[in-house]
């Protein structure tokens, strides 16, 4: 039930360069949030056009969607451990990166047509 978005104006690089960024990020969802991988989505996706500070130089947005509240400790946790993971495999400056937290309640969220809560 977690999903992990990112939206980058960064070059992503061959198919298993992206492969290989989904599955480390899948896994960093899975273990801060301590939910199965067999729930976890993620994204990344290239952006046309994307400027931070007035500068067009490789950005991140990542959004987290989940349902019910994580630990504060996690959050910061995730949040640190994949911009790590964005500067190693895409080369966008932690400075460069922001993290946001959406957390829903159950009844806002379905799988397979059926809603959590």
């Amino acid at each position: 039930m977690p999903y992990l978005d990112i939206a980058t104006n960064a070059p992503l690089g061959d198919s298993s360069e992206q492969q290989s960024l989904l599955s480390e990020v899948t896994k960093l969802v899975s273990e801060h949030l301590g939910k199965p991988t067999a729930y976890v989505m993620v994204r990344i996706a290239p952006v046309g056009a994307m400027r931070f500070a007035d500068d067009p130089s490789p950005c991140c947005l990542v959004s987290v969607r989940l349902i019910g509240k994580a630990a504060a400790g996690a959050r910061a946790a995730l949040s640190a451990d994949v911009t790590s993971a964005l500067q190693r495999s895409l080369r966008v400056e932690p400075g460069r990166v922001f993290v946001t937290f959406d957390e829903l309640a159950a009844s806002h969220w379905a799988m397979a047509g059926d809603l959590f809560g």
